[in-house]
C-alpha cells in the first residue's frame, strides 16, 4: 500500500514560536473587591401559597418576565395561576449596562409589594407605599430644607450636631459652604470621635450630597387605615411622622390610645406593634 497525500516532515522545537515565561513580580496585582462578578442569573423562589418552594427563572432579555394570569395574553411570560395575580400583575427586567434586576408593577389590582428584612435596606422616595401591619403608610414629599439649615441636618446625620455653633461662628451654614472652606482646619480643632466621624462626613460630601443636585426637602409620611383595620376611620388621612437627613423610627399605636398611653405602656402587648432594638432608617431625603 502507497500513502497518498504530502509526506509530512517531523518539526523540532526550535521551529515553534513560544511566548516568553509570565514573571509573578511584573504582573498587576488587582483586589477581590475589583474583580466584576458579571451578570448574574436570577430566579425567584415561592415562599407560600399554592406554589410553595416552586423556582421561577428569571431571564435577561431585553423583554424581561411579565407575571400574570391572563393565559390569553401573548405579553404574559409567566402566566401563574390560582395565586390571586391580576392578569397582567407584575414584571421583572434585567438591566445590561448596571446589571441589575428591576420589579415593577403592571397594573395590578392590590399592588406588588417588596418585604425589607432586618438585615437589608431598600430606598424609600416620595410615592413610595409601606405596608405596616394593617396600615399603608404613603411616602410624600415634606417640607423644604432651609440652604441655612443644611448643615445642622448633614451634621445630625452623624451624630454631631452639637458642633453646629462651631460651624456657625464661622459662617458655614449651607452644604456649598462646606465645600468651599477649608475643613482640615477645622478637623484639626477636634480630637477622638468627633473628629473620625467629622472626617468621615467631609470625605462623604460629593458622594452622599453630590454638586449635581440632592433632595432639599424632608419625607413626609402619612397613614392610611385599610378596610380591615378597626377601630377608626379607614377613610382618614393623618399626618404621622416627617424624616430629615438623619432619619428615623417609626412606632405604630392603635387609633383610640393617646400619645400619653403609649409612652406610659398601659397598651396591651398584643395591639402595639413591636418596637425594634435599635433605630432604623426608614427614609432619608
Amino acid at each position: 500500500a502507497r500513502a497518498l497525500g504530502p509526506k509530512l516532515s517531523k518539526r523540532s522545537d526550535s521551529d515553534v514560536a513560544l511566548a516568553p515565561v509570565a514573571s509573578p513580580e511584573e504582573l498587576e496585582r488587582v483586589r477581590m473587591a475589583q474583580i466584576s462578578a458579571g451578570p448574574v442569573d436570577y430566579v425567584v423562589k415561592c415562599t407560600a401559597g399554592l406554589f410553595s418552594g416552586r423556582f421561577i427563572y428569571v431571564n435577561r432579555t431585553p423583554q424581561g418576565e411579565l407575571f400574570g394570569s391572563d393565559k390569553r395574553n401573548k405579553d404574559v411570560t409567566m402566566y401563574i395561576e390560582n395565586a390571586n395575580l391580576s392578569p397582567m400583575h407584575a414584571e421583572m427586567k434585567f438591566n445590561s449596562q448596571t446589571y441589575q434586576y428591576f420589579l415593577k408593577d403592571a397594573g395590578s389590582t392590590d399592588g406588588t409589594w417588596v418585604r425589607a428584612r432586618w438585615n437589608r435596606s431598600i430606598e424609600v422616595a416620595p410615592g413610595s407605599e409601606l405596608l405596616v401591619g394593617d396600615s399603608v403608610i404613603e411616602v410624600r414629599e415634606g417640607p423644604p430644607i432651609a440652604a441655612e439649615d443644611e448643615v445642622r441636618n448633614w451634621l445630625a446625620t452623624y451624630q454631631l450636631r452639637h458642633l453646629a455653633p462651631m460651624f456657625d461662628r464661622r459662617g458655614i451654614s449651607s452644604l456649598q459652604d462646606v465645600a468651599a472652606a477649608a475643613m482640615d482646619g477645622l478637623c484639626e480643632e477636634l480630637a477622638g470621635q468627633d473628629r473620625e466621624e467629622l472626617e468621615k462626613a467631609v470625605a462623604e460630601l460629593g458622594r452622599m450630597w453630590p454638586d449635581a443636585g440632592y433632595p432639599r426637602h424632608a419625607l413626609g409620611f402619612q397613614v392610611r387605615a385599610t378596610s380591615s383595620t378597626a377601630p377608626g376611620p379607614a377613610e382618614s388621612r393623618e399626618d404621622l411622622a416627617t424624616v430629615l437627613w438623619e432619619g428615623g423610627t417609626i412606632a405604630m399605636a392603635p387609633f383610640e390610645m393617646s400619645e400619653e398611653e403609649v409612652a406610659a405602656g398601659n397598651a396591651e402587648p398584643e395591639l402595639l406593634l413591636p418596637r425594634p432594638q435599635k433605630d432604623v432608617v426608614v427614609g432619608t431625603a
